[in-house]
């Protein structure tokens, strides 16, 4: 986190950039986030988050829970049961992501048994299997995040889970897991997200073959491309302005802005600074996403419960939003 701090004022203040784009966690955007405000640099954060970020500094290429959350938790319980039990990161998108499952459970008549958090430096997830094991849910539900982590869905198959208990994510893939991990301890996991290298639309096509073609064979996350993403929306900023003064690319985006990315249409909600974008439900199968539902343009209307900056154009802050 000093490093993210250190590189955030280097860029505003030595370097004099136009606009940065990055932070990958909830936690290292709070820190850059800030920095940027105060020396009036342009910041776009790329990935899915928890939401409620209100700054008109700020943009958001990414999804949140009312885009993402809100979609998979009825599809997975029709499909296996209304008993959840949450693993979730130990800071504050996941503690903030869990309230929206519960939430979502909780709309859609089920109930979550039980929360439990993890640190982002845990590995051995013996002792929550157990529980797992004793509670009997229908399904676990994973806001699990980075590289330790990735030791949850191991050691899952090693204790003979994997098509026993069913696991559904918003953050799985994220990172590339379902391609890390062999299919014996991915497949079937079910996952919510903007976008998915498998998407079959022609656009989608076209990028994954010059991608590909250019930096080898490695699968497009959707981390990927909420950073492509936001790339795009900052240049069509600077076309409409005609500028690259950050004040002229905010107030040309946020006189609406819509386009097409290969997640599908994208549009620059100009009162959060959040997009309306495409959402896909897929499970893994043998390292690939196989697409089962798409929803079109779904507006970040839990940001929008606690953001406008129309009315307040000098808001800064993160809510947390009531649930």
């Amino acid at each position: 986190m000093q490093l993210y701090a250190q590189y955030a004022q280097q860029a505003a203040l030595k370097d004099k950039v136009a606009v940065v784009h990055g932070g990958i966690t909830s936690a290292s955007r709070e820190v850059i986030r800030p920095v940027l405000d105060r020396f009036r640099s342009l910041y776009f954060y790329p990935a899915q988050y928890e939401g409620g970020v209100c700054d008109r500094n700020y943009f958001s290429s990414g999804s949140t829970p009312a885009q993402t959350v809100e979609k998979l938790v009825p599809y997975a319980m029709k499909k296996w049961g209304k008993k959840i039990y949450v693993l979730a990161a130990d800071y504050n998108y996941g503690q903030i992501v869990s309230s929206w499952v519960k939430k979502s459970v909780r709309d859609n008549g089920g109930e979550v048994i039980t929360v439990e958090f993890f640190p982002l430096d845990v590995t051995d997830f013996g002792a929550a299997i157990s529980k797992i094991q004793s509670a009997k849910p229908d399904m676990v539900w994973s806001a699990l995040v980075g590289g330790a982590h990735i030791s949850f869905y191991r050691q899952w198959h090693a204790a003979g889970m994997s098509g026993k208990i069913p696991i559904a994510s918003t953050v799985f893939g994220g990172g590339n897991e379902h391609i890390i991990l062999s299919p014996e301890e991915s497949n079937g996991i079910l996952v919510a997200a903007n976008y998915m290298q498998e998407i079959p639309s022609a656009e989608n096509k076209a990028f994954v073959d010059k991608f590909h073609a250019r930096y080898g064979d490695m699968y497009i996350s959707d981390l990927a491309m909420g950073a492509y993403q936001g790339m795009l929306i900052w240049a069509e900023g600077v076309r409409k302005a005609g500028d690259i003064d950050r004040m002229k690319v905010i107030e040309a985006l946020e006189s609406g802005v819509t386009l097409t990315s290969p997640s599908g249409q994208l549009t620059v909600d100009p009162t959060t600074h959040h997009c309306s974008l495409d959402v896909h439900i897929a499970e893994v199968e043998n390292h690939q996403m196989k697409i089962l539902e798409t929803f079109s343009n779904q507006a970040p209307v839990d940001t929008a419960m606690v953001c406008d900056l129309k009315k307040n154009p000098r808001d800064t802050k993160q809510y947390q939003i009531e649930l």
